[in-house]
């Protein structure tokens, strides 16, 4: 795993000084021919909306047959970028690891910010959503990459605990000179998320719902909110928060409008599955009051 992000100055100056030894003395400086041409697949592979598991697979296993494959920093990287894509978030944690650190280039830290994000949503760790959304802001720091930089802003949201949300405060302030983005607009839309989704925005929050592509999870659940409250919506509601819940399961948010929604349509042994959850595995979170409450009323109803 990376070392800290946040290194004291004189350390710096020594890890700076290790590094151009590792670079000049430590490794071979140029990568051979083929692991050069291992690099260019998986870059491939890894390039489209949705990679192929087959190809990916492929790659990955030539690559950790190459004798330098441990060694060098793009095959360490594609490697990563592999076990990303197939859905082993703690195998690219493990191999990213050498990468981020005061020597991360661009391409690491918007990796690290990938894998942290994917390790929060299995997990629900406030670390991984911590050193993703630093991870995130310094790849826009270093790019200008409004997506990085709203990324950064989502899993400050997520870990929802107050130091976050000031963090998340900060990181909406930068995203208001991206005015006219999709990103900017939501947050915009959201100045108290996740305690509050104002109800006189509805109508921009579900245009945006058309205009962004994917749909971040920030915004289905913003919607799903208002339609929940809406008797007439309440089953469409239900379906966005589950579909949210399928992709981060660790999300408190999405599992408690799953539960209020389940309540009002009277989907007893749901509603209790959900608040059962939430007070298991946030038994210091602000809301556990709430979500106590969620649960006896699941099943005062349910029997």
């Amino acid at each position: 795993m990376g070392r800290s992000l946040w290194i004291a100055a004189p350390v710096v100056v020594v890890a700076a000084a290790g590094a151009v030894y590792y670079f000049t003395q430590g490794r071979t400086p140029v990568l051979d021919a083929a692991g050069q041409e291992l690099v260019r697949q998986a870059e491939a592979a890894c390039a489209v909306a949705t990679p192929d598991p087959g190809a990916c697979r492929r790659v990955l296993t030539a690559i950790e047959a190459h004798p330098q494959h441990r060694d060098f920093d793009p095959l360490i990287r594609s490697r990563a970028r592999l076990q990303l894509a197939l859905g082993d978030a703690i195998g690219a944690e493990d191999t990213a690891g050498s990468l981020l650190d005061v020597r991360a280039t661009a391409a690491d830290m918007w990796l690290g910010a990938r894998i942290h994000a994917r390790r929060h949503a299995e997990t629900g760790l406030d670390v991984h959503g911590e050193r993703g959304s630093e991870w995130a802001e310094l790849y826009y720091n270093a790019t200008g990459d409004v997506p990085a930089l709203f990324l950064a802003w989502q899993l400050a949201i997520r870990v929802d605990n107050a130091d976050s949300l000031a963090r998340a405060a900060t990181l909406a302030k930068r995203l208001e000179s991206h005015g006219a983005t999709v990103q900017a607009r939501i947050v915009a839309c959201l100045p108290a998320y996740p305690r509050e989704v104002p109800s006189d925005r509805k109508k921009e929050l579900q245009a945006l719902l058309e205009e962004a592509s994917p749909v971040p999870a920030e915004l289905a659940l913003a919607n799903a909110w208002l339609e929940i409250n809406d008797p007439e919506r309440r089953g469409i509601g239900l379906k966005r928060a589950e579909d949210v819940l399928r992709e981060l399961p660790s999300s408190r948010t999405a599992r408690m409008l799953v539960c209020i929604a389940c309540l009002g349509l009277k989907q007893w042994d749901k509603a209790r599955e959900q608040a059962e959850w939430l007070v298991k595995q946030s038994p210091r979170h602000r809301d556990v009051g709430l979500y106590r409450k969620l649960l006896q009323s699941a099943e005062a109803r349910g029997g």
